[in-house]
């Protein structure tokens, strides 16, 4: 159920290591987020047992998970 939240951290922490773990990273990260991506451009949100999550959510995180190496949020 934390799927999102765990992608997004992941991608931080990976970017900050830099290097061949990124680069892998990288590619595995675009591959698995574009696959779930809807043809409206939202992701799905996760029906888990504890909290659910909603389409604002995850299509957040997915974005920002995805823009980390671009920087757009200074505080890292």
């Amino acid at each position: 159920s934390y799927y999102f939240y765990g992608t997004y951290y992941a991608s931080i922490a990976l970017h900050q290591q830099g290097g061949e773990l990124w680069e892998a990273h990288t590619n595995q990260l675009f591959r698995e987020l574009l696959q779930q991506q809807q043809p409206d451009g939202h992701w799905k949100g996760l029906q888990g047992p504890e909290p659910p999550v909603g389409p604002i959510y995850a299509t957040s995180l997915a974005i920002l998970a995805l823009t980390v190496e671009y920087g757009y949020l200074p505080i890292y």
